[in-house]
């Protein structure tokens, strides 16, 4: 068996709230620490289970083995393995499917919506981008996708000012994820805080869909991939509606169709720490 050790998010997310000055609304702070709980509960039961422990980078296996007090030595029952991610080669061979999306800027937000780190993302995106797009006549659509989507604007977002907006469209837990990926003009990838929405920025590249990303979205990836032409950074969500303005619904994504895939996402390791 192998067992593959993502990004301590979980926990990650609950020391930055132990550290933070102004502290989350009670439910907040609720899950952060259930979602701490429950990781360090599977934890302990996956090294039981796992002859592998594979990790995407060295910050995640040296904070593994710190936690577990096994600095210097393999676990009796597993042995560690350093695995970053790469994109094959036969990845620069894909089109990117566009489809069906001529009349609306669709700009895209995926994640599963019980989990805090995606929330602050949506919070940021509620709190600032829809604001600024519709300062600027945006006339597209923001879609939330996901799984409790719906169920996180109805409860934690329940008084948004913004959670009403006609710009705002949140979908469905079963949505078509394919459909999603072919419709969007730009993905939004606004980090904040915990690591998966850089996973996200990668899978958006892979298909060929440009991403609006936040500085730090960017700053743990290959260097040759920060000023690659599908990817917009900026902490400025009025430049973010700007750039959403700029062009035809997908504009930018047929623009770039036909770009050949950096160095860095063929076969490369593509996700370091710095």
């Amino acid at each position: 068996r192998v067992v593959h050790f993502h990004n301590l998010e979980s926990e990650l997310s609950f020391l930055q709230l132990q550290n933070s000055d102004a502290l989350p609304q009670a439910f907040q702070r609720w899950v952060h620490r259930k979602n701490f709980e429950k990781l360090k509960i599977h934890e302990a039961e996956l090294v039981e289970l796992g002859r592998e422990l594979w990790f995407l980078s060295p910050v995640d296996m040296a904070k593994f083995q710190r936690e577990r007090g096994q600095v210097g030595r393999q676990p009796e029952c597993a042995l560690l393995r350093l695995v970053p991610p790469t994109f094959s080669a036969e990845i620069s061979k894909w089109p990117g499917q566009v489809k069906g999306n001529t009349k609306h800027t669709i700009l895209g937000l995926i994640g599963g919506f019980d989990f805090q780190p995606n929330i602050d993302s949506a919070k940021w995106i509620l709190d600032h981008l829809v604001p600024a797009l519709e300062k600027s006549g945006f006339k597209g659509k923001v879609q939330i996708a996901g799984r409790s989507a719906q169920s996180m604007i109805s409860t934690i977002f329940k008084t948004h000012p913004q959670s009403k907006s006609p710009i705002l469209e949140v979908l469905p837990d079963g949505f078509d994820v394919d459909v999603f990926f072919a419709g969007l003009s730009w993905m939004l990838v606004p980090h904040l805080s915990g690591s998966g929405v850089r996973i996200k920025l990668l899978d958006a590249l892979s298909k060929k869909i440009p991403v609006m990303a936040t500085p730090s979205a960017v700053e743990r990836l290959h260097p040759e991939l920060h000023e690659y032409p599908l990817i917009f950074s900026s902490d400025d969500p009025t430049l973010w509606a700007n750039r959403a303005l700029g062009e035809t619904p997908q504009g930018t994504r047929l623009k770039y169709q036909d770009l050949a895939f950096p160095q860095a996402m063929c076969g490369t390791e593509i996700y370091r720490d710095v």
